[in-house]
């Protein structure tokens, strides 16, 4: 049976059962789906999908900014997070738009390497951290994404035991990433807590991340 990812643009909302069921978010992911899409199309599909699975009726706030106590170097890194009484971060989303670079292995290599260095970063900016406390990663080529967990006072990540190291596609899978992130926002439950940061890169180019600015490094002397 052909993948439902390889019928692109004939794809209908009644072909699914769950994210891509809904007639905008098919939509974005139609566009993500297409050659030479940007970050703007990831945006706009995450807009809608973090927004079915963290409620706002349950108490959920999705909010955005620019960074989370890093510089990033291209104007094309957004950073999204998701808080549910104001503690502190469990999930970081790290994402590359380009298709192209699916099958790159050094591409996820990379990927994986910066968002653990991203995931450094955020623990030591914030007081209410607890870097005894695991962060939740998923890093996000064109559409497929893996599913990782860094421990509790460790810069090592390892897959999150839950996903099996598997890639998912966002149309072929829908059903196993719907349930998978579910359960991360029930893990956040637990903790009363989560924070995304989907940092949206357009380009394949080494630099993508300077080193802590000032403030950042300041912080990072300040805690005890």
């Amino acid at each position: 049976m052909p993948k439902l990812s390889s019928r692109g643009k004939t794809l209908r909302p009644e072909d699914f059962k769950y994210y891509l069921n809904d007639i905008v978010n098919l939509g974005c992911y139609k566009a993500i789906n297409r050659a030479g899409s940007t970050e703007d199309e990831v945006d706009a599909f995450y807009t809608g999908f973090l927004a079915d699975v963290f409620l706002k009726k349950n108490g959920w706030v999705i909010h955005a900014q620019t960074r989370a106590g890093r510089t990033l170097v291209k104007v094309d890194v957004r950073v999204r997070w998701v808080s549910l009484q104001g503690a502190q971060t469990a999930v970081i989303l790290w994402e590359n738009k380009r298709r192209e670079l699916e099958s790159d292995s050094s591409v996820w290599a990379e990927a994986l390497e910066q968002v653990v260095e991203y995931a450094d970063a955020v623990r030591c900016n914030g007081p209410e951290q607890d870097a005894s406390k695991p962060l939740y990663l998923t890093v996000n080529v064109g559409t497929y994404l893996r599913f990782y967990e860094l421990p509790g006072l460790s810069n090592v990540a390892k897959d999150w035991a839950p996903a099996k190291g598997k890639l998912y596609e966002l149309a072929d899978d829908e059903e196993a990433v719907w349930k998978l992130w579910n359960r991360l926002r029930e893990v956040d439950e637990t903790t009363s807590a989560v924070r995304l940061v989907e940092s949206h890169i357009s380009k394949m180019k080494d630099g993508w991340l300077n080193k802590l600015d000032a403030d950042s490094v300041a912080t990072r002397k300040e805690t005890p």
